[in-house]
């Protein structure tokens, strides 16, 4: 079976299981490897989300993580990801990837949501 097909089909399996995420992941696998990088991003995305719903927070941000690191333009994940660390009490963590998010949203002419990282920032470092 040739990599789209099987996408496809496994795809069609995911919308019956939404909250799979070992079947989202292998999806996303399997679209690296035929170069579909966008849509694996989408699916490891998605993945994460639901490892947070089910409170594997590790998880969702080690995954999410992986995804920043191929697209960082993806600030709201970033955000997400500060944002779980800091419920976490990583506050370390939490304020390298608030700064990351800042100095992005800075480079984008994101004013507004600088301010409100920048005051995310003040208050983790009390």
């Amino acid at each position: 079976m040739n990599a789209r097909k099987e996408i496809d089909q496994l795809l069609k399996q995911l919308e019956q299981q939404p909250d799979d995420t070992r079947l989202a992941i292998r999806i996303a696998d399997l679209m690296v490897k035929a170069g579909d990088h966008k849509s694996a991003n989408d699916l490891y995305e998605r993945a994460a989300g639901v490892y947070a719903k089910q409170g594997f927070m590790l998880k969702a941000i080690a995954l999410a993580k992986q995804v920043l690191e191929r697209d960082p333009t993806r600030l709201r994940l970033r955000q997400t990801v500060a944002q779980q660390y800091e419920k976490l009490a990583l506050t370390t963590e939490a304020l390298a990837q608030y700064q990351l998010l800042l100095s992005d949203q800075e480079a984008s002419g994101d004013l507004d949501g600088a301010a409100m990282t920048a005051a995310a920032l003040k208050r983790l470092a009390r």
